[in-house]
């Protein structure tokens, strides 16, 4: 059997001894010679491979930045984690790990761009190895189906070292620093210079000390983590009970100091008012933040002093805002939250209690888990 096509297009399968003869097409009517058409030649289907080529790296960001030092393991996880619970609550968006890293101050937007410059070369690398691999693989296969001429391999070449370069040109314009060329030793004397001087001002903030408020602050959430047997009491006014897993981002915000002479000699001159702290703020009129100050003041003062004893008293309030995920000592869930912290010191003219938090109070409603 042999197949035969009508000028008409139509084909059809006919015996071998029609072949060089005239036969009638069935479609049009007309007759035309028989003549057997040429088989078309055999395609060899290749597989794609759905291996990845050697050599190729997943650049993370996380893992680069805990390779390079700038993070530890337990920081990624938890940032991490609290990647996961944004993004799998309604209405917070796609957040990148990135962002959550520079939100939570642990790393700077510079270091950022520098670790996403690392990782759009590693891309290109990616791309370099994984196109050499496709063509050692393309070349393989046309050699064991048709012969390839030199001219043509040389070609292909060409023009796959041609798009490694321009990938390698666009990764290097996120460089911070060029090649050195003419003038270079005058280029890396001004970088030495503000290198020099950018090591001395971050030296110089990373070993001022902090406000004490923010130290008193700051050791006491460490105190608090789940990993210590208590907080430390001295650090607080009774009652501040808390169980931290992170925090971060403490930053110092307004400072009051209220004076209440005047509220304990008002409170002296009345007639069955009562004699306890409580009974002061209660019945002597005064402005509600001094009054919350005082509130908060009477909790780290002595048992022996009373109002009616005391001619003057001085409660200088720090607040800060900061994050944690915390919990009541006690309890089983935590809560990622804003917290706005009041640190206060309290002075009468014979005693003062230093540097103690006194509340930390929710600002954000947080996510639990």
């Amino acid at each position: 059997m042999a197949k035969v096509r009508c000028p008409c297009g139509r084909q059809y399968n006919v015996s071998d001894e029609f072949l060089g003869k005239l036969v009638k097409c069935g479609k049009c009517g007309k007759s035309f010679e028989a003549k057997a058409l040429a088989a078309p030649p055999r395609a060899t289907a290749t597989k794609p491979s759905s291996r990845k080529p050697a050599g190729i790296r997943k650049l993370r960001i996380g893992d680069m930045a805990v390779h390079r030092g700038l993070i530890s393991r337990d920081q990624l996880d938890a940032c991490l984690e609290y990647q996961m619970v944004l993004n799998t609550s309604p209405g917070e968006g796609d957040q990148r790990l990135g962002q959550i890293l520079v939100q939570k101050g642990l790393l700077k937007k510079e270091q950022l761009a520098r670790l996403l410059g690392q990782q759009q070369r590693g891309a290109a690398e990616e791309v370099a190895a994984g196109a050499e691999a496709a063509t050692k693989a393309a070349d393989k296969q046309r050699q064991a189906d048709s012969p390839v001429s030199q001219a043509q391999r040389d070609k292909i070449r060409a023009s796959l070292e041609a798009a490694t370069r321009k990938q390698a040109e666009r990764a290097a314009a996120v460089e911070f620093a060029s090649e050195p060329g003419r003038f270079a030793w005058l280029r890396l004397w001004h970088f030495g210079i503000a290198g020099a001087l950018a090591v001395a001002a971050i030296a110089i903030v990373l070993l001022w000390p902090a406000p004490a408020p923010q130290r008193t602050l700051v050791a006491y959430l460490e105190s608090c983590k789940v990993d210590h047997v208590a907080p430390d009491a001295s650090l607080a006014v009774p009652g501040l009970s808390l169980d931290v897993r992170a925090f971060g981002d403490v930053r110092l915000l307004d400072k009051h100091t209220y004076t209440y002479a005047d509220e304990l000699k008002a409170f002296e001159g009345l007639d069955d008012a009562g004699e306890t702290w409580a009974d002061l703020i209660a019945t002597v009129k005064m402005p509600e933040p001094k009054k919350m100050a005082l509130s908060l003041a009477v909790q780290a003062l002595p048992a022996s002093t009373e109002p009616l004893s005391t001619k003057t008293l001085t409660v200088t309030v720090q607040e800060a805002s900061l994050w944690m995920a915390s919990k009541p000592r006690g309890m089983g869930m935590y809560r990622d939250r804003d917290v706005r912290g009041f640190v206060l010191k309290v002075e009468t003219p014979s005693w003062s209690s230093g540097w103690k938090v006194a509340a930390c109070l929710d600002i954000g409603a947080g996510t639990t888990d």
